[in-house]
């Protein structure tokens, strides 16, 4: 009976491993960056023109779409002048058949002037993390990276608890190493 637990143990256990790792693969394929190849953007907002929907410093994860309509919130690469290939966060107001397109923030009175067509826009937003460019900012400072640097290093070497009462004592089972 107790070998039959020990099975069912093991088939339960490879189960939820395998789970987990379809889980991660699909996560990792679904957010995989347009950068690289993607159809995943991730953009933290700035300014104030899209308040209430979204705040300053929040990160929003946008996906590419083959179709947008009127009034979905979309990320747009600015086309031309002083801010040329900078991303914007606003939403689409209108859309002609020859492509054009016309979009505003939701805090604005006036919609945007830039020369915008469908081909501009490099997502839709899908849903956003509050404060996600704040914490993106902090995980990105040297003397975060250093803290995290040193607890993997201090964990790596933190005594492992077993105590030697005397010299003929067996060896540690980390790196060869006796007590």
């Amino acid at each position: 009976m107790s070998d039959r637990r020990g099975v069912l143990r093991w088939q339960w256990r490879t189960a939820c491993v395998s789970v987990v790792w379809i889980s991660v693969i699909v996560a990792a394929l679904w957010f995989w960056p347009a950068r690289l190849g993607g159809s995943t953007t991730f953009v933290v907002v700035r300014g104030k023109s899209m308040q209430p929907t979204f705040d300053n410093g929040d990160l929003v994860i946008a996906r590419h779409k083959t179709t947008y309509a009127v009034g979905d919130v979309v990320v747009f690469r600015v086309p031309d002048g002083a801010g040329k290939g900078a991303l914007i966060v606003h939403r689409l107001i209108r859309a002609a058949a020859d492509g054009s397109i016309v979009t505003q923030g939701d805090n604005r009175s006036t919609a945007d002037g830039f020369d915008l067509h469908l081909a501009d826009i490099v997502g839709s937003v899908r849903f956003p993390v509050p404060a996600g460019g704040r914490l993106l900012a902090v995980f990105s400072t040297w003397w975060f990276l250093a803290f995290v640097a040193g607890v993997f290093v201090a964990a790596r070497l933190w005594p492992d608890g077993e105590r030697c009462d005397g010299a003929d004592a067996a060896p540690s089972p980390r790196a060869g190493l006796r007590c």
